[in-house]
């Protein structure tokens, strides 16, 4: 067997990683992490967050919290729901196990994964933000917009992030010496 993983192409190496990556994963969410206290903190998080971003650029954001959903409104009209598949944990966890997947420097990783989960969760609230504005002020392109070109636009996002990281930050090794004070990276 482990001639056989030796021998095996990268890619077969990927799928295979990636493909027990993705069962751990499903077991793991609707195992335990499906509407539990973490899935509905997050989606309380991005309802708040997305209300004082829309206050910081000039709206009357607000968000409430009530029977397990979070909403987000301008004035006393709520525009968004903020439902546990839009809370941006399954985002977060296809991101994080490309990357656990792929070839690359383990310490290097854990540095990528928690900025790419920050710049996917802050894509997430603008994305909230922008749905809310586009439902009070334009309500007949919510659901294209909400279906179609904001998920287009975030896994696209997303798809970059990867190819950032196959094409450009795999390759780099970081070497850290505490012994002799010499950290560095190469590539």
């Amino acid at each position: 067997m482990l001639t056989w993983w030796k021998n095996s192409s990268p890619l077969m190496k990927f799928l295979i990683k990636a493909g027990g990556l993705y069962l751990l994963w499903n077991l793991t969410y609707y195992s335990f992490l499906k509407n539990s206290p973490l899935d509905t903190w997050l989606s309380a998080n991005v309802a708040q967050s997305s209300a004082v971003g829309l206050q910081l650029i000039g709206y009357d954001g607000t968000y409430s919290f009530t029977q397990g959903n979070a909403y987000v409104g301008i004035g006393n009209k709520i525009a968004v729901i903020i439902g546990h598949p839009c809370n941006g944990l399954i985002l977060y966890a296809l991101f994080a196990g490309f990357i656990l997947a792929y070839n690359g420097d383990w310490k290097l990783k854990l540095l990528v994964i928690p900025v790419g989960v920050f710049l996917i969760y802050f894509i997430n609230i603008v994305r909230c933000m922008l749905l809310a504005i586009d439902y009070v002020y334009r309500k007949n392109s919510f659901e294209l917009n909400h279906k179609f070109t904001y998920t287009i636009v975030v896994y696209a996002i997303i798809f970059t992030l990867w190819m950032l990281w196959a094409n450009k930050l795999s390759d780099i090794r970081i070497r850290l010496n505490f012994t002799k004070n010499q950290n560095y990276i190469s590539k």
